[in-house]
């Protein structure tokens, strides 16, 4: 398992008015969108780079879906895994091993 790099995605600013859980405002979609289209980027000229045969994303749901649908067919050939789940400012080791028990259930 090779980490190619970890980015934080954009925290939405909090606001004094009291929105439900799940209200996603246009600007949350954007953010998100935007942060997709900055990983693909990074991830196809990192992939090209070092030749990265497999590939595990792990995102929030919203984040993996969006980054999913900006893949291009030869990147998606590589994802192995895709883990819906939040694993930001989590200590590597901890993700080595939710991805590897992930990898594992997956095989």
């Amino acid at each position: 398992l090779r980490l190619i790099d970890r980015m934080d995605a954009p925290v939405a600013p909090l606001t004094a008015e009291t929105r439900s859980a799940n209200e996603v405002t246009d600007r949350e979609r954007l953010a998100t969108s935007s942060f997709a289209v900055q990983l693909v980027g990074r991830l196809a000229r990192e992939a090209a780079r070092v030749r990265a045969e497999r590939i595990v994303l792990a995102a929030p749901t919203p984040l993996l879906d969006a980054i999913r649908a900006r893949l291009d067919e030869e990147l998606r050939a590589r994802v192995v895994l895709a883990l819906p789940k939040t694993l930001t400012r989590q200590p590597l080791g901890k993700i080595v091993t939710e991805v590897n028990a992930a990898l594992g259930q997956a095989a």
